[in-house]
């Protein structure tokens, strides 16, 4: 089981568009190494006019997987993984995330 969350104050440069809305995401009961995700979007307070999308359970489980796919071991120590959604076109290709059940 994960848990994630998203800074209440943004992140530097978070404002002005510099850097897009970012959550980070680690195990609940033997947490290691975190994975911060940052999204497509500005966050939601930013000062431009680009729509921010909202980070719903949906696009975090997706998130940990591609995650998982390129290497994060949740349970090891070590220092932040990260994974950039801009630069994975193929995981939302519609722009709507989508988890199927098995």
């Amino acid at each position: 089981m994960y848990r994630w969350n998203i800074r209440r104050q943004p992140a530097k440069g978070q404002p002005t568009a510099q850097s897009p809305l970012s959550f980070a995401v680690e195990l609940v009961l033997e947490p290691g190494r975190i994975l911060v995700v940052a999204s497509r979007s500005p966050a939601p307070d930013d000062r431009t006019e680009d729509p921010s999308e909202a980070v719903q359970p949906a696009l975090v489980e997706q998130s940990i997987r591609a995650a998982l796919d390129r290497g994060w071991q949740p349970d090891l120590p070590g220092p932040p993984f990260h994974l950039k959604l801009q630069q994975l076109p193929d995981l939302f290709p519609c722009g709507t995330p989508t988890v199927g059940r098995t």
